[in-house]
């Protein structure tokens, strides 16, 4: 997904695409909670909650939300030595 630039043509009123700038190249882009290591039932583990008050357009630069990526991502820390404790893999052996 990216942002559309959009810029006024000089021959008319009409807005003509400039060109497509992708999220990750802003500058300001991040990815939440990349500074800890997450455990399955880490304190800092939370569900975002995003209340827009307004409408939000296609490739809006919002937050993006990846409902599919849930299991996936669950199955790969549960899989991982390097993320996850002995203790915790036999805490949640019986979720997968």
């Amino acid at each position: 997904m990216g942002i559309s630039i959009l810029s006024r043509n000089h021959c008319s009123c009409e807005p003509t695409l400039q060109k497509v700038i992708h999220s990750i190249d802003l500058g300001n882009w991040h990815v939440d909670g990349n500074w800890f290591t997450h455990f399955l039932d880490s304190s800092d583990q939370s569900l975002l909650r995003v209340l827009p008050f307004n409408d939000m357009g296609p490739s809006a630069g919002r937050t993006y939300i990846c409902e599919d990526g849930l299991k996936p991502i669950t199955r790969w820390l549960y899989a991982s030595a390097r993320l996850l404790a002995k203790a915790y893999r036999s805490r949640w052996r019986e979720c997968f």
